[in-house]
């Protein structure tokens, strides 16, 4: 998950009205091959009006996962989900009607009654799931945050400014306009039309998000929404405009980017403030964002700060063959286990081109010499190749430099097919790939480019269900018998996670951190030493993203932590009137120093003049009270704050992101001071709220 630490970025305003940055896009499956995924889809999507709301389960680990999707992409989000549980789990469908103008798109209203039947139906029968129900949403709402900020300004009359980064901090303003343009759709029918040029239903949003906080609050219920991608559309459409997708698919194939042509693009998009926000992220589910292989953010990964979780949503889609060659499916994970059969795959058709390829050893489709200048020859006269389908060609053979150069082709592929559009290379095992579908850059042979937030809640999903598991293998069945051995278990779980490391056994110290770190969430103490310690090992693995993540959690849970132990007594008190108590305490206070005054006088005295006086009675010890006892564990805490402050700066530093390290390196400070600023950064951390620009005089 991605928490933006500070909100630092220039923003200029972005040309709402153009309709390729303002339209809703689901890219969740890819072709590059001149076509994204609803072109893909577009020919196989059922129409809104024959989506029937059929159920049907699949067994899987006795957890109960729902899924509330419409459409192709149901059915494909079904198949990624058996594939990464195995077969074993428990899925239900929710059907959500489709967008007749883009079948990408799911429909809110239809989505809100959805909702509205599963707060039902769980109501009804809760009692036969005996551990967890999960509720994946694979769905977006999608509006650009400066379109959403325009008309919530107009709306509302306002003049809030809205960033990734501030998004969170705005969110009871954002919440405040959902609602009103949701009890009053026709007043605001303009607004709503400037935000919803697909006509989504986006005025059902604020409806859609009180139903999954309803679910969310529910007792072992998790709801799981995807971040999506804010910068996809934008990117797209730039490397259009600058015919640059060469450089984008090589970029994402390989890491090579080349004239730093990929992140230039970034770079004006966020300087330009283009941010295609998911509304739903607004609700208090798990919003996931996408990751790669290797754990790290995707091209496309979100970073607002409403992100709160990340997991792998990027997949080869690779061709499974039997022995004599023949299709049977395709996989997500290697080339021999069929995933998604072939006879239930919507976009055979669309693929084929690339697919009778994919996989196959070179020497079997490249033609020999004397078949490649029969081929140009033909080419030149404009005859039929028709004969030439199934073999490629090498690029090199066909064009001369100069053109190869101009159209960038060496970026594009080294052979060619006989329609001189689809470009392919060889993996390291001399196998045919299509590069502009190797979404993992691992080479592994690939048809289409399966990777979107979509996939990531699938696998978080599975995450949590493992740490479940876990929880029982402990015998944590309880909250009494949680609260009972909690304090030991962190310990030992960190004692065993620094000896994992020392053995450079990462992938096990990584998991027994997040063990220990959900441990402390389901305990409700608000424990920070895992995410603490899960963020230093991130850092240490150089992956500064979840490191600054787990930074940011760690220092929400501590400040909520702090301000627990300031109300004593009934009293709810400050980080000032801590450390002006603590002041007082440990000070000669007037009260001790008239006591010794009058305690030196009366032992001057002697034995008559004493027994006319009365001995003077030392003042309470104000250090045995229970607020000094309090106040001296808040004052041992809060230094943590400043520490978690500073090491934020560091991955801030790391980053090169010179202006929030500062401000962090700022907080730090203040937060040393234990002032009236030092509350209201606690009080803001406590709300998990992140931003700090407003500090600074930074919008």
């Amino acid at each position: 998950m991605k928490v933006q630490s500070v909100s630092f970025l220039n923003s200029r305003n972005n040309n709402i009205d153009k309709t390729e940055k303002s339209r809703l896009t689901i890219p969740f499956f890819t072709t590059n091959n001149n076509n994204n995924v609803a072109d893909v889809f577009i020919k196989n999507s059922t129409p809104v009006q024959t989506v029937k709301n059929t159920s049907k389960m699949i067994s899987f680990m006795g957890y109960s996962v729902h899924i509330v999707d419409g459409g192709n992409h149901a059915a494909n989000m079904n198949h990624f989900a058996q594939s990464i549980g195995e077969g074993k789990w428990d899925l239900y469908n929710k059907e959500v009607e489709t967008n007749y103008r883009d079948p990408g798109i799911k429909q809110l209203e239809n989505l809100e009654w959805k909702l509205k039947e599963l707060n039902f139906e769980q109501t009804l029968s809760y009692d036969k799931y005996h551990d967890a129900v999960y509720i994946a949403m694979p769905i977006l709402a999608n509006v650009p945050l400066q379109n959403l900020e325009a008309q919530m300004n107009a709306v509302m009359g306002t003049h809030t400014h809205l960033t990734p980064q501030n998004i969170r901090s705005k969110k009871d303003e954002v919440i405040a306009f959902l609602k009103r343009i949701y009890d009053e759709p026709d007043k605001y029918r303009q607004y709503i039309n400037y935000m919803d040029p697909m006509g989504q239903g986006l005025e059902k949003t604020y409806g859609i998000i009180y139903q999954i906080n309803k679910l969310a609050q529910r007792r072992n219920t998790k709801v799981f929404i995807p971040a999506g991608h804010p910068e996809y559309a934008s990117i797209k459409w730039m490397s259009e405009q600058r015919n640059q997708k060469p450089e984008l698919y090589n970029y994402i194939a390989t890491g090579f980017d080349k004239d730093n042509a990929v992140h230039n693009m970034q770079r004006e998009i966020k300087d330009n403030g283009w941010y295609d926000f998911n509304l739903l992220s607004l609700s208090e589910a798990d919003i996931v964002n996408v990751k790669d292989a290797d754990g790290k953010d995707y091209i496309y990964s979100a970073y607002d700060s409403c992100v709160k979780d990340g997991a792998r949503g990027v997949y080869n889609f690779s061709p499974v063959r039997d022995e004599n060659g023949k299709l049977l499916g395709y996989g997500y994970h290697d080339t021999k286990h069929v995933d998604y059969p072939y006879e239930e795959f919507p976009a055979n058709d669309e693929i084929q081109g690339i697919a009778k390829f994919v996989g196959r050893p070179l020497k079997e489709v490249l033609a020999d010499s004397e078949t490649t200048q029969a081929f140009k020859d033909d080419v030149w006269n404009n005859r039929s190749r028709e004969r030439y389908a199934d073999k490629l060609f090498k690029v090199s053979d066909i064009f001369p430099q100069h053109e190869r150069d101009y159209n960038k082709m060496d970026l594009k592929g080294d052979y060619i097919d006989s329609s001189l559009q689809l470009y392919f290379r060889t993996n390291k095992d001399g196998l045919v790939i299509f590069p502009n579908c190797d979404c993992e850059g691992s080479g592994r042979p690939s048809v289409l480019s399966m990777w979107g937030s979509c996939f990531s809640i699938f696998n978080a999903i599975k995450d949590d269900i493992k740490i479940r598991e876990k929880f029982n293998e402990r015998g944590y069945f309880d909250k009494e018998t949680l609260y009972r051995k909690h304090p030991k278990e962190i310990d030992s779980l960190l004692f065993e996670s620094e000896e994992l490391i020392k053995d450079k056994r990462y992938d096990e110290a990584e998991h027994v951190l997040q063990y220990a770190a959900e441990l402390e969430k389901v305990a409700g103490l608000h424990g920070y030493k895992p995410l603490e310690a899960l963020g230093d090992f991130y850092t240490m693995k150089k992956d500064y993203h979840q490191a600054e993540n787990c930074y940011n959690s760690a220092l929400n849970e501590l400040s909520r932590k702090i301000i627990n132990k300031l109300k004593i007594e009934g009293v709810q008190y400050t980080l000032k009137d801590c450390a002006d108590y603590i002041r007082f305490v440990e000070m000669l206070n007037p009260q001790e120093l008239e006591y010794r005054y009058n305690k030196a006088n009366y032992d001057k005295m002697n034995f008559i003049q004493k027994m006319f006086v009365e001995e003077p009675q030392k003042p309470e010890d104000l250090k045995n009270t229970n607020k000094y006892i309090q106040f001296k564990k808040v004052s041992k805490l809060y230094t943590g704050c400043s520490r978690l402050y500073e090491k934020l700066a560091e991955n801030c530093e790391l980053r090169n992101e010179d202006f929030p390290a500062f401000a962090c390196n700022w907080a730090a400070n203040m937060m040393q001071t234990m002032n009236e600023t030092s509350d209201e950064l606690l009080n803001r951390r406590a709300d998990k709220n992140t931003y700090l620009g407003d500090f600074l005089n930074v919008d």
